[in-house]
């Protein structure tokens, strides 16, 4: 036969147990909450690395598609801007040709025949170089918007095409426009 007081004690879990659960689960949130937190910015960092990877392709078929065009000869010499507040747009100017000369007539390339409309907060993509005639630097430069309780904020990546470098410049005020916005 079982005493009332054991009866009592197979019932439930003690003070001490419960506490001893709850200490555990509270050490395991604090060890994984910045992991979860750091693997959105991952993402994010991946996400734009991807699209501007794809911006290389894109930039590749509108040279096959318009013969007379070198993209880098452009991006060299000029500021090419594919994406402008989210929205994939058409550059009609400063195309060059692989001598660098100025093309006449400028071809009207709409980016959205070469190229999917940028995701996952990507809002400004240009293409150019720190320096006139520098192909050493001639960079994919993205803009993307990250969700913030202190207002708007930006990460600017680039993709340094002939180097296949990738640099960030993190939580800025504004979106890239030019090239000196970039790193």
């Amino acid at each position: 036969m079982i005493s009332k007081g054991e009866k009592m004690r197979q019932k439930g879990f003690t003070l001490i147990e419960l506490l001893i659960v709850i200490v555990i689960i509270a050490i395991l949130a604090a060890a994984l909450i910045p992991n979860i937190l750091n693997a959105r910015a991952r993402a994010l960092q991946a996400a734009a690395q991807s699209y501007a990877r794809d911006v290389v392709s894109a930039l590749e078929s509108v040279q096959s598609a318009f013969s007379r065009i070198d993209w880098q000869q452009t991006a060299a010499n000029s500021l090419i801007t594919i994406a402008t507040n989210g929205a994939l747009g058409s550059t009609n100017s400063g195309w060059r040709d692989a001598f660098g000369n100025v093309l006449n007539p400028q071809p009207t390339v709409n980016w959205s025949d070469f190229l999917r409309v940028p995701t996952n907060g990507i809002t400004n993509v240009i293409v150019g170089s720190s320096a006139a005639g520098n192909f050493d630097n001639i960079r994919v430069c993205i803009s993307q918007r990250v969700p913030t309780t202190a207002g708007q904020r930006f990460n600017i990546y680039s993709l340094y095409v002939n180097g296949n470098r990738f640099e960030s410049r993190l939580n800025q005020t504004s979106a890239a426009t030019a090239m000196a916005d970039c790193p």
